[in-house]
């Protein structure tokens, strides 16, 4: 058995095992997923204080983007999907739009030297509250920084 290997990684909607689900204005619940990611086996992704999410949403109901009063979270949900830890809190949508300024990343609400840990089976779940917004997945994108280990071959 070879040793674990750790690297960062960069989870984006391209990411194979990622799926994304449109998000329509009559929702009920107040936190819908957007994107998620199983945990592939053999893999773990570990979540810092200093990775980031950045995004790009979308409104299909208005051809335009996603208003700036939009929330958005991200949560890992555990393999039975029966306990869910945020790893970042609601923020609003116009905080996390920047994709190349690090001075303006919206940070993990991790404490420093915290790590959350998501396991092989468990879920990376983007979410959102879109103000009335009817989200459309196949044009929009996301951008979730991270460390993933995984089992060298040798």
């Amino acid at each position: 058995m070879g040793k674990a290997i750790e690297e960062t990684f960069k989870l984006t909607q391209s990411e194979t095992g990622v799926t994304g689900t449109d998000i329509t204005v009559a929702a009920t619940e107040p936190m819908q997923v957007m994107w998620e990611y199983l945990v592939p086996v053999g893999h773990s992704l570990i979540f810092r204080s200093t990775d980031h999410l950045s995004a790009y949403l979308y409104d299909l109901t208005d051809s335009a983007e996603c208003h700036a009063t939009a929330i958005v979270d991200v949560v890992i949900q555990d393999s039975a999907k029966r306990n869910t830890r945020s790893v970042m809190d609601t923020t609003l949508y116009t905080r996390i739009k920047n994709f190349a300024d690090p001075d303006y990343f919206t940070h993990l609400d991790l404490l420093s030297g915290e790590v959350a840990v998501a396991r092989e089976g468990d879920r990376i779940q983007i979410r959102g509250n879109l103000a009335g917004d009817a989200l459309d997945v196949s044009e929009s994108y996301f951008e979730l920084t991270c460390h993933r280990i995984r089992a060298s071959m040798f």
